[in-house]
């Protein structure tokens, strides 16, 4: 991501003026309808992560929508370079699987200790993080994970934006 957000950066500056707002998904995300909304609902931040009611992993780092702007896309770039930091610091015996967002969570709780508590609502919030303004989306909404074997889509309601379209290690 920090690689793709350079590469923004050093295009063009007439490319600049055609904001270009962009989203990082896992591969197993199904996308319903246009996520544009978020932009223009939320004006200020600079990049967008999703939570969920769960101590052990509050972030989910499946979705992650960067403000196209040459400020979002700074920030977000210095943000992710963080939790990479600590993705490579602290982390190294987790599960790879598990490693990115427990980095996430170490960079958000260590600057935002309001956080754990919001993070058992499901309502979106920001917070500063050293410059950074990071708006929290409930995974709720903007990434469901179905119950295991549940289904998956069967009675899915209409309000998700997006959602893991299949249980990771399910097939």
């Amino acid at each position: 991501m920090q690689t793709f957000l350079e590469q923004r950066l050093e295009e063009h500056p007439e490319r600049l003026r055609c904001i270009n707002h962009y989203i990082f998904t896992d591969s197993d995300i199904a996308m319903v309808g246009n996520l544009g909304h978020i932009f223009k609902k939320y004006h200020d931040f600079h990049l967008a992560l999703t939570f969920r009611n769960n101590k052990d992993q509050p972030l989910n780092s499946g979705f992650i929508a960067v403000r196209g702007t040459s400020d979002g896309i700074l920030r977000g770039k210095a943000f992710l370079k963080e939790v990479l930091e600590i993705y490579n610091t602290k982390y190294t015996k987790a599960s790879r699987m598990l490693r990115d967002q427990l980095a996430l969570a170490w960079v958000v709780k260590s600057h935002l200790t309001f956080a754990t508590k919001k993070f058992s609502r499901s309502e979106a919030f920001s917070g500063d993080i050293n410059g950074k303004l990071v708006l929290f989306l409930p995974c709720l909404i903007y990434n469901w994970t179905p119950p295991e074997g549940a289904g998956q889509f069967h009675g899915m309601p209409l309000m998700y934006r997006s959602f893991i379209s299949k249980v990771r290690g399910s097939g």
